[in-house]
């Protein structure tokens, strides 16, 4: 998270600032929210994101309100979806080469600014995934300890929505 919220105070230019203006309003705020999470299909890295924003000061903490209300809803929406259409997109995958791109980023282009910050911010991204990744991983081997495999199958296809 550090990563993120530092390379965001770095980075934020004129792009970033656009947030502001749709979030500038709560029903702007929450539908906002809702589109992230159907696209990202998780909330927790959408809040993540919003709390970096807000560290960053690039958007005030009423409107990250609105943002995480709107998750809520989206990670409904994205249930919905799924069972409706019958399919999901496993985006944990995406977490090692967000992590590699970023960590060339760091390396290689250490004196071009936003090319520096814009690699600490995808390597924090990320080292989120992947985070994310770990800790459904480790439910699944404790639900399976503890509770039998039945628990862990059910975790699993919990999960995988």
């Amino acid at each position: 998270m550090f990563f993120v919220e530092e390379s965001l105070k770095n980075l934020a230019g004129r792009s970033l600032k656009i947030l502001r203006q749709f979030t500038n309003t709560p029903l702007k705020g929450v539908s906002v929210g809702i589109v992230i999470t159907a696209i990202l299909q998780s909330s927790s890295v959408v809040s993540l994101m919003v709390l970096a924003f807000v560290g960053a000061g690039i958007i005030q903490l009423k409107n990250a309100i609105a943002i995480i209300f709107g998750t809520n809803l989206g990670t409904t929406f994205t249930g919905w979806i799924v069972v409706w259409i019958g399919f999901g997109i496993d985006i944990e995958s995406f977490a090692l080469p967000l992590i590699a791109i970023g960590g060339i980023g760091l390396i290689l282009f250490s004196k071009f600014e936003k090319i520096h910050q814009s690699g600490r911010f995808l390597m924090g991204f990320g080292l989120l995934f992947l985070g994310l990744e770990y800790m459904k991983l480790s439910i699944g081997t404790l639900a399976e300890t503890y509770c039998g495999t039945s628990a862990k199958m059910e975790l699993n296809s919990y999960f995988s929505k």
